[in-house]
């Protein structure tokens, strides 16, 4: 029954799509493949895309999402290399397609989807303007798209998300002018994604949630998380997005058992969190202990590995532990980070 049911609809948008309900099935099963963090059949079955559609773009695709979702996790751009090989086969694809007569709705699609996943790698490494005309080049395809299949509810995500984050980036560089606030109606078009889409509603679930939080409203943020976990237990993006909200919202005995249940061997950077929660709670020697496995188990470099251990020196001057403070925060001050080199200038003083 469940089989017949999605074998219908996958038949459906493909008539409002005008293109092959097989295709569409099984960048389906990827997507959940993706969502459920089952990165091996993942990468496999994209692989397996890749060669079987050459000018769909939907394997590049694919593999892409999963490179950036194992960034995500890590906190650091350790997958960029392959990312971008990914990111530029799924366009070169999608060219190739374009130039063919047919399928103008889904490869514009999917030349959308790719467009604002780079815009978001973009925004991580604070490249404001690039980001914003990357986001500008997606949202014209994603009209393409539209105007094509006015009934494929999945690219009203891409509208929902940078109505939204338009108006917070704009907010937060002075280079970008101020646009009008679309926010209230973005949220209902990221609403509508997550109750209708075809491809995209778990990740209109975890966009509603960081709004949500942006708009001071962290219960309706846990709501969004709690929905996901129930269907995708194993997600660690949705787990990690919770505890961040959680930490918000100063529920930090809460926040802490969350990224205590996390597996720090698939998610080194859960050390540092577990650092963060405890030192919230007045648990320095246990913080202290967690940065110090951040730096053992992660390995860190550069601003990253001075900001841990920093936090694990600061940790172990509150319970007066400062020998092996001193040497954390002169590991810290040769970095540059500037906070240690004051409270190493602290100590010296008599």
């Amino acid at each position: 029954m469940i089989l017949a049911v999605a074998v219908a609809f996958a038949l459906d948008l493909a008539v409002e799509l005008r293109t092959d309900p097989t295709k569409l099935s099984l960048a389906q099963v990827g997507v959940e493949h993706l969502y459920a963090r089952r990165y091996p059949e993942a990468q496999r079955h994209f692989e397996d895309l890749r060669t079987r559609y050459p000018t769909s773009g939907i394997g590049p695709l694919g593999l892409a999402i999963l490179y950036q979702e194992r960034n995500f996790e890590h906190e650091d751009l350790r997958y960029a290399a392959p990312y971008e090989k990914a990111r530029d086969a799924c366009r070169a694809q999608v060219a190739e397609g374009m130039a063919i007569p047919g399928d103008e709705a889904f490869e514009s699609f999917v030349l959308a989807a790719v467009l604002g996943l780079d815009a978001i790698d973009l925004l991580r490494r604070e490249s404001w303007l690039a980001a914003l005309a990357r986001a500008y080049d997606g949202m014209h395809m994603l009209e393409r798209t539209k105007a094509a299949a006015p009934r494929f509810v999945d690219p009203l995500l891409g509208d929902g998300i940078f109505y939204y984050w338009r108006t917070l980036v704009a907010r937060r560089s002075p280079l970008i002018p101020n646009f009008q606030d679309r926010r209230a109606e973005a949220l209902g078009l990221m609403q509508r994604v997550e109750a209708e889409g075809a491809f995209l509603g778990p990740g209109a679930s975890l966009a509603l949630a960081y709004a949500w939080l942006e708009e001071g409203r962290p219960e309706l943020a846990l709501a969004q998380t709690d929905r996901l976990a129930r269907r995708y237990p194993g997600n660690v993006l949705n787990q990690v997005s919770r505890y961040e909200i959680l930490l918000a919202a100063q529920r930090y005995d809460e926040a802490l058992g969350v990224v205590l249940a996390l597996d720090a061997g698939v998610v080194p950077r859960v050390h540092f969190h577990r650092g963060v929660a405890y030192g919230r709670l007045g648990r320095w020697s246990e913080a202290a202990e967690a940065y110090e496995s951040f730096l053992r188990a992660d390995a860190p470099t550069g601003d990253r590995r001075a900001q841990a251990a920093y936090r694990a020196g600061d940790a172990w001057l509150r319970v007066g532990r400062r020998d092996r403070a001193e040497v954390l925060l002169v590991e810290a001050a040769g970095l540059g980070h500037r906070p240690a080199r004051d409270r190493l200038k602290k100590l010296d003083s008599p």
